[in-house]
């Protein structure tokens, strides 16, 4: 019962923050870092991490380790790093995996230690409700409550309006891509608190390890990390936006993948390419 009770605070928070982003487009948010390390959103983001499961970091430490050494140790020992500005995470231990449905191919996996994906994921509660008040219907990908089956049916639909011709693409590399200065600057849209951009800063910094050696870049947000898909929706979010104010016909995006709908021939490709090509400041192919 009092777990069902932490609950409902947590997506009270969430809730209230939505709607506060809603009601004002140019409201940046500045007492957000306190919420972060709140106990029950800790909690929470404990939950997430555990469902995930997902393999061990470069400490080596397991889900199963980290129950074994205390949940409400770590979780505190958390607040108080996060509280005291002493939090910093470790790289991220990189492997490679096959593509889905192109097994010769394979692409790069970065797995934060199971502590940092606690972090990612407490930060990801607090603020994905704001920048979710400003994605558009278009987006689908990492969402809550939306699906590739969602998408599917908006194809659907509009091919019944009479939107027949359509045009794919996707965007290369675009986890690996996304640069962190325009990152960061997309999500100082919406957020002036010191504390939480430096954290930010910091997840996007933490580099990654690879046979022994720390790489660190100033552009990706690695697959893998809890917190990457949403950081890429707010990022891309302005190529949305780009399509949107041109009006030109239907855009479906699902994460890096895109997909225009029109009803002439030659219309949906033509107005994919100038919209990419448009797009400069996005620094993405």
């Amino acid at each position: 019962m009092a777990r069902t009770a932490k609950q409902d605070k947590v997506r009270e928070l969430q809730r209230t923050l939505y709607r506060a982003a809603k009601a004002d487009s140019g409201r940046r948010f500045h007492a957000l870092y306190d919420k972060i390390y709140r106990r029950d959103v800790l909690e929470r983001a404990w939950e997430v991490v555990r469902a995930n499961r997902g393999a061990a970091g470069i400490d080596r430490q397991t889900i199963a380790m980290v129950e074994g050494y205390g949940v409400a140790k770590l979780l505190d020992e958390l607040a108080a790093d996060l509280k005291e500005g002493r939090w910093r995470p470790l790289p991220a231990r990189r492997v490679f995996i096959p593509k889905p449905g192109r097994p010769s191919e394979r692409r790069p996996l970065s797995i934060p230690a199971v502590r940092d994906r606690v972090v990612q994921a407490a930060t990801k509660i607090v603020i994905e409700p704001i920048f979710e008040a400003d994605m558009l219907e278009c987006s689908f990908g990492f969402r809550p409550r939306r699906s590739a089956h969602d998408a599917l049916q908006v194809l659907v639909d509009e091919a019944w309006r009479g939107r027949r011709w359509v045009a794919e693409s996707d965007i290369a590399n675009c986890f690996e891509a996304i640069p962190h200065s325009g990152l960061m600057a997309a999500i100082e849209e919406r957020i002036s608190d010191r504390h939480v951009l430096k954290l930010l800063h910091a997840m996007l910094r933490a580099g990654v390890m690879q046979d022994g050696a720390v790489a660190r870049s100033t552009a990706g947000t690695p697959q893998g990390g809890v917190l990457s898909p949403c950081l890429a929706n707010v990022y891309l979010n302005r190529l949305d936006r780009q399509w949107a104010d041109r009006g030109c016909g239907v855009l479906v995006r699902y994460a890096d993948d895109l997909l225009a709908m029109c009803h002439t021939r030659g219309r949906p490709s033509g107005r994919l390419r100038r919209s990419r090509r448009s797009s400069p400041s996005l620094a993405l192919s």
